[in-house]
């Protein structure tokens, strides 16, 4: 028997001797509510209700609070989507447990399942979790994507099993709501799916596995990333960005995208090898100063100057030297004011 299972024998024992003491039945309500039988929660609530006129100022706060979920939850079921929008609301402000029982399966409600999804996230209880779980299995793929979306924010990494399986959903909201959560998660058990989905052809759940991998940062999302940047569609610069995740690991790989034909990938290449401020990583890009394309030459001085290391300065000048290209003069001259400035 659990802690509480034991708590509720002792206490129902000493009610047989006290039927009407309202200490004792709200003692009971509230660990029957934290085991999730509802039923029984709210019958104890209701008998001390009722025995609750010569009960502590406390109790009565406590009864009167249950008092007004009790009127709200019932404005849950109005035929205005108004009042059951505002009974929601307010639900979520009162932040109180005992009303998910009826909150979380109203996500079904969808005039009002913004509102009923922001109290639940209000209410912040792993005791939604059973409710999100049954919802996830939903016949409507609105309500699927909106219970991942709340499990996602409360934190429930128990129901990462089911999340997988949602990679596998026929909707692209829910496969695309799952494999967010997943990454945010840390799952690794995520990659292998999650890297199948970059083949997708609907752009929000491609950029939804991509996202994920950059986050998770596991070595065998590289190769698969890296190919993609090389295709020309419209996730490279995701991406790069996801790529850019991964540090020192894709560092001479993304070196290579300087050279890279579309200038949008240079500039992106170009931010993430700066983040790498080793004299290695310098020197490397010090050597396309050198590369017979102008475009390769000015992204290179671009990398050196976001690099912003006083080091650099000496190959600038050098570059100063034997430079022909307008656009690269000017580059190395803005490039070694602020580095001397610095030095």
């Amino acid at each position: 028997m659990t802690g509480a299972g034991q708590e509720i024998e002792i206490l129902q024992r000493e009610l047989k001797t006290d039927p009407e003491n309202p200490q004792l039945l709200l003692k009971l309500a509230n660990l029957f509510e934290r085991l999730e039988k509802w039923k029984e929660a709210n019958t104890y609530w209701e008998r001390a209700t009722h025995f609750s006129r010569t009960s502590a100022p406390e109790i009565y706060a406590q009864i009167k609070k249950w008092n007004q979920i009790k009127d709200l939850l019932k404005d849950l079921s109005d035929h205005n989507p108004v009042i059951r929008r505002s009974a929601a609301d307010t639900l979520g402000c009162l932040k109180d447990t005992r009303c998910l029982y009826k909150l979380v399966p109203l996500l079904t409600d969808l005039e009002c399942q913004w509102n009923i999804s922001q109290a639940i996230k209000s209410i912040y209880s792993p005791l939604a979790g059973p409710y999100l779980k049954e919802l996830i299995h939903h016949k409507e793929h609105r309500v699927r994507s909106e219970a991942i979306k709340v499990i996602g924010h409360l934190q429930l990494q128990e129901y990462v099993e089911e999340l997988l399986l949602c990679l596998q959903d026929e909707h692209f909201t829910v496969i695309k709501e799952a494999a967010i959560v997943l990454g945010n998660f840390q799952i690794p058990e995520a990659v292998p799916p999650l890297i199948s989905l970059l083949d997708q052809s609907n752009l929000s759940v491609r950029h939804a596995a991509i996202d994920s991998l950059g986050k998770l940062k596991d070595s065998r999302s590289i190769a698969p990333l890296l190919k993609l940047v090389h295709k020309n569609t419209p996730s490279q610069i995701f991406t790069l960005k996801a790529l850019s995740q991964f540090g020192e690991v894709v560092a001479p790989q993304i070196l290579l995208l300087l050279k890279h034909s579309e200038s949008e990938i240079r500039e992106q290449a170009s931010q993430t090898i700066s983040q790498i401020k080793t004299p290695d990583m310098m020197e490397m890009v010090c050597q396309l100063l050198n590369h017979s394309e102008g475009a390769v030459r000015l992204t290179a001085v671009q990398t050196l100057l976001l690099m912003n290391l006083p080091s650099a300065i000496f190959a600038l000048q050098r570059q100063m030297k034997l430079e022909k290209e307008p656009s690269v003069i000017q580059a190395l001259k803005n490039a070694m004011i602020h580095l001397l400035d610095k030095g």
